[in-house]
């Protein structure tokens, strides 16, 4: 992460991280080599066990006039479940239209 930049839990399993002064091209490649990371990362237990984790992301971004942050953060989220829906370890990106409520 750079500075600047936010990560906080934002829910159960979830998390939400701002990015400051960051389109949404360069926000998209952040999300899927967090999402590589964590897919390609076997986390080792002691006794020997072996457990690998994958991630879904939804991006938006502010850039294109939205500035309400309620409704930024509504629209990532539907983003995000919707590529839970389409078979998860997937990063979709849009706006407050993306992804259907």
């Amino acid at each position: 992460m750079r500075e600047g930049d936010v990560v906080a839990r934002w829910g159960g399993e979830e998390f939400i991280v701002f990015l400051d002064e960051t389109g949404q091209e360069e926000a998209t490649q952040i999300a899927n080599r967090i999402r590589r990371a964590i897919e390609e990362r076997p986390f080792e237990m002691k006794e020997g066990a072996s457990f690998h984790f994958t991630a879904s992301a939804g991006v938006t971004c502010s850039g294109r006039g939205e500035t309400d942050l309620e409704k930024l953060i509504n629209a990532a989220d539907r983003c995000l479940y919707s590529a839970k829906e389409q078979g998860r370890n997937r990063v979709l990106v849009g706006d407050s239209d993306c992804c259907p409520a």
